[in-house]
């Protein structure tokens, strides 16, 4: 009536455990920051501010990263890809609150804000990951009350 049946499992090896550790180590070493770009909108006028803040995250875990210590933003003209200024600024617990000043001699049209940190930047990547598209204009005329709100409109020549 009873039966003598061999069972079998499978037993921690330690080649799977040693791979598991190995690779945890390599993501670990090669981990890389996540920097993200905030304006306080999307179309400004010469002679103005562009006030920003830039958030700078551990790629692995999504916290505040202190990997890195200085986050480079360049402000670059979309139509001739040429950049029009550059700054650095010091990461601080993964944030940074920054500000540019938009020249009056800067043409009207659209502009990309980029940031990157050391440990962002990647050699086989010509991709930023911080993007911020931004519109460049020499006037913005202020209209008459609407509705009790005061409606901003875009000033064009031509």
């Amino acid at each position: 009536m009873l039966c003598h049946l061999p069972s079998y499992s499978q037993n921690k090896t330690a080649i799977t455990d040693q791979l598991a550790e190995n690779f945890q180590k390599i993501t670990q070493n090669i981990s890389t920051d996540l920097v993200y770009i905030q304006t306080s909108k999307n179309i400004y006028e010469t002679e103005e501010d562009v006030w920003f803040k830039a958030y700078v995250l551990d790629g692995q875990h999504f916290i505040n990263s202190n990997r890195s210590k200085t986050l480079f933003v360049q402000l670059t003209e979309d139509k001739t890809e040429k950049v029009v200024w550059e700054k650095k600024y010091e990461i601080e617990n993964g944030f940074v609150n920054g500000h540019l000043f938009l020249e009056s001699s800067l043409a009207e049209g659209n502009y990309t804000l980029a940031g990157y940190s050391s440990h962002s930047f990647v050699k086989e990547s010509k991709e930023f990951y911080a993007l911020k598209k931004i519109k460049v204009v020499k006037t913005i005329n202020q209209s008459v009350f609407t509705d009790g709100f005061l409606s901003r409109e875009i000033a064009w020549d031509g």
